[in-house]
């Protein structure tokens, strides 16, 4: 999924029940021009209802053509969370690496092999985190990451080839201790399209946009014809 100009030219070749609609892309104009190497996607259109931008339209493409697998609103709230891998790339390079750790491997198969072993650690860190936080029907981004990734180190160097009933107590001592102390809810995020001095078509930056982090976020309201 991925944004695209709300002025770009997309044709409707049917409109479904969630207000999205389906159309076809093409590489260039040309292709355009004689209908070939399309690519059928999905448009999302939407404006959010009480926010800096309430007269701007957001477009979103996706190759998720059924409506049904996700509705146009679960994809819109999805798409302002997109920054969210900032925060990954800061569990796996700052936290999970650690400064010492280097890639070992002189080769490039061994660094390809250290590399998706690296990416499967996190893969299984995240999982324990989202498990965790889906079985107490609490928000997985209030679980810290760093406490999981000491608690997982922790576990695996005490429990190696442990039973199946030593591993399951293990975890529910790390359920345990991942619950005990939730991080604060997130705040909303915003980055007004200002700047502060005034040289571009963005709007000049004032004190009002300094507070918006803080304010309640804004409603969206998926676009339909």
């Amino acid at each position: 999924m991925w944004r695209t100009k709300s002025n770009h030219v997309l044709d409707v070749t049917k409109r479904l029940a969630d207000g999205s609609f389906l159309s076809v892309i093409y590489p260039s104009t040309k292709d355009r021009r004689h209908k070939s190497g399309g690519i059928k996607v999905r448009v999302v259109e939407y404006t959010l209802d009480g926010g800096d931008d309430d007269d701007t339209t957001y477009r979103l493409l996706t190759t998720i053509l059924d409506h049904k697998i996700a509705s146009a609103a679960e994809l819109a709230a999805l798409y302002k969370e997109r920054w969210e891998i900032e925060s990954a790339f800061d569990e796996l390079k700052t936290h999970q690496r650690s400064a010492p750790v280097v890639l070992r491997s002189k080769m490039p198969d061994g660094v390809l092999q250290e590399a998706h072993g690296y990416l499967c650690v996190h893969l299984a860190i995240r999982w324990l985190m989202h498990s965790v936080a889906l079985g107490a029907d609490a928000d997985p981004d209030r679980i810290s990451f760093t406490r999981t990734l000491r608690v997982a180190r922790r576990t695996a160097a005490s429990h190696p080839g442990s039973s199946p009933q030593t591993l399951d107590d293990a975890h529910r001592q790390v359920t345990s201790e991942l619950l005990f102390e939730l991080l604060p809810s997130r705040r909303h995020r915003t980055n007004p399209r200002v700047v502060k001095r005034k040289m571009s078509n963005c709007g000049v930056k004032r004190p009002e946009h300094r507070s918006l982090g803080t304010s309640p976020s804004p409603e969206i309201r998926v676009l339909s014809a």
